[in-house]
């Protein structure tokens, strides 16, 4: 059988930063004097026969003194908000001696220092930022240098550009990267970053090169319907089929990223069922989410219960792994030695086989999820079926169970947060499916035993 996690997490698309430019000076049009301003002994000369990277005009600075200070204002000229930096092209002492402690600055800042040594051919370069400039704001070049002789020393300079570093294009896929899929899936795509106008998704089933739709309709979101039911597993004892799928999203700016998704395809006995409800916790009408509730419960040692005072729940709006809400669960004081807080949603729990999957993230301590035969909880089917998500409390971290198949009916899933010390807990994005209905129960005479002890006859 392929477990489900083999199949791979979630991996959020980045294409590399995309940059705007604006041409502050090629010196190819043309070169007024009057434009720059200077300081110390520099004598600028506009040269028209060395130009950088094919291009026939650069600036070249000569000094015959001890400092030198050569600025230029550039009005208005700042294409949209955002941080940018100034790439530009060099040579230094090709002729004469070499202009020592050379730098290039923007608005005074983001202070590039070239090597303190002749530079002969042209050479690429640029600042670091200015952050936080506005649209039509005026940006500042400024070419420093210092020698402490007075030999004839000059360098040279050639495109002058401006240019706004803007994050890579980033996105993630619904469902999951991992997940079980059947029937007909919609596959909904969530971009984030680039220019934040996006014009197009497409959908690359088999990720093999040939694009089975594109979404160029970014009103009503990025989705694609995906019938699976065309996908068989590669050998008769084979449950699942790994599948995957390219999904490259392009921006306002032509800037694009690519998403590669793996699903796992289960199409026996009609496909698989999900279960979990508000599994996004995305609604809330009161203590709890929507389709949970609070289930104090730990038939192995009731002394780990604690009360409900010991903690906080609440919807965390700020942080959430996906969409705009995840469950925050805020442990205030030192456990002692340990607390839990379980929420359970109830399902039919009639299925052969289950399959978890949830994002989660916290501080000392880890997360479990439990499959309940018993609305109380006191007897749950796995003996307590561990997945850990070690994760600090920055950083989600998503967690998928490989297909589990239990002794009994399920009817209840829950999620179990244990704390070793304070600090905040979240879940997101539960999901827990099922594929074939259990059998017409006939109980036999072999006794399966869960983790708290209890019994009960084994109706597979």
């Amino acid at each position: 059988m392929k477990h489900l996690w083999i199949l791979g997490l979630c991996v959020l698309l980045c294409s590399g930063a995309f940059a705007q430019s604006v041409v502050l000076d090629d010196f190819e049009s043309g070169f007024n004097i009057a434009d720059w301003t200077t300081g110390g002994y520099p004598t600028l000369t506009h040269v028209t026969t060395d130009g950088a990277t094919g291009t026939s005009s650069c600036l070249n600075i000569a000094d015959g003194g001890w400092s030198m200070n050569v600025s230029r204002d550039f009005p208005s000229v700042v294409p949209a908000d955002g941080d940018y930096k100034i790439t530009f092209w060099y040579r230094n002492g090709h002729a004469d001696a070499y202009q020592d402690q050379l730098q290039v600055k923007i608005n005074g800042i983001g202070t590039v220092s070239l090597p303190r040594a002749q530079v002969a051919d042209w050479t690429f370069a640029e600042t670091g930022f200015a952050y936080g400039l506005t649209a039509g704001s005026t940006v500042t070049l400024e070419i420093l240098g210092q020698r402490d002789a007075t030999l004839a020393q000059q360098c040279r300079f050639d495109q002058f550009v401006l240019v706004r570093e803007v994050s890579p294009v980033e996105g993630i896929v619904h469902p999951l990267s991992g997940d079980i899929l059947s029937n007909v899936t919609t596959l909904t795509v969530e971009p984030s970053g680039g220019s934040g106008t996006y014009t197009s998704v497409s959908f690359d089933i088999d990720d093999d090169g040939s694009v089975e739709y594109t979404d160029s309709t970014p009103a009503d979101g990025f989705t694609y319907d995906w019938d699976t039911s065309a996908y068989t597993v590669a050998a008769a004892s084979d449950r699942i089929a790994a599948v995957n799928v390219g999904i490259e999203i392009t921006d306002s700016d032509s800037s694009t990223g690519a998403l590669s998704p793996v699903y796992g395809l289960d199409n026996r006995y009609g496909g698989r069922e999900s279960f979990v409800l508000n599994g996004g916790f995305e609604s809330w009408t009161g203590s709890y989410p929507d389709n949970w509730v609070y289930l104090a419960a730990d038939g192995a040692d009731p002394a780990n219960i604690a009360s409900t005072t010991d903690w906080t729940v609440m919807a965390d709006t700020t942080t959430p792994a996906v969409g705009s809400n995840a469950l925050l669960i805020s442990y205030p004081n030192q456990p002692d030695p340990y607390r839990y807080a379980v929420r359970t949603n109830a399902f039919a729990g009639d299925r052969e086989e289950y399959i978890a999957q949830f994002y989660g993230k916290g501080p000392a301590g880890f997360c479990r999820v439990c499959y309940f035969q018993s609305e109380d909880g006191i007897a749950w089917i796995s003996s307590w079926h561990l997945l850990n998500s070690n994760s600090s409390a920055a950083v989600w971290n998503e967690v998928i169970d490989a297909p589990w198949t239990p002794g009994a009916p399920v009817g209840y899933f829950s999620l179990a947060t244990h704390a070793f010390g304070v600090g905040d807990f979240y879940w997101d994005e539960v999901r827990v499916a099922g594929s074939a209905l259990i059998p017409t129960p006939t109980p036999t005479d072999t006794p399966v035993v869960a983790g708290t002890g209890n019994t009960w006859h084994d109706y597979r």
